[in-house]
């Protein structure tokens, strides 16, 4: 019996790692709000941030990749959510100068705009409502 079988390496869903990265910095930010951190954790939480970027992008490729609109949407979004935090983290530290806040609050802008289409678009769907998330950026495989 001789078969042969092709072996189709996918990747894995990054939903959740990319929820985890999420929930951590939202830990971050509420450690450092009630005071758990010194003086210097703005900058490390910016810098932190920084480093999700990449994780952030590629994860939501791979959602949208696989056709899965909302979930390539909401990280993406983080991207922009991000930079303007970071922003915001850099002028509050001393490091940049407060003219970064108004690309920083730009970034915020488009972070809850798509944010909040996107939720709205999530929630009309359960009505039976369907609106757009827009064109995917890849043909989508059918996997989620």
């Amino acid at each position: 019996m001789d078969e042969t079988r092709e072996l189709k390496v996918d990747f894995a869903d990054p939903s959740p790692v990319l929820t985890l990265i999420f929930a951590t910095l939202c830990f971050c930010f509420w450690a450092n709000t009630m005071g758990f951190f010194t003086e210097g954790a703005v900058l490390a939480i910016g810098i932190l941030q920084l480093g999700v970027f990449v994780s952030y992008t590629v994860g939501g490729i791979i959602l949208l990749h696989r056709g899965n609109s909302f979930g390539g949407n909401t990280f993406m979004s983080f991207l922009f959510g991000g930079l303007g935090v970071l922003g915001y983290g850099l002028t509050g530290a001393g490091i940049a100068p407060e003219i970064v806040n108004v690309p920083a609050a730009w970034c915020l802008l488009i972070d809850g705009v798509v944010g909040l289409y996107t939720v709205v678009v999530l929630m009309l769907g359960f009505l039976g409502i369907n609106l757009s998330l827009g064109k995917p950026f890849f043909k989508p495989t059918g996997k989620e």
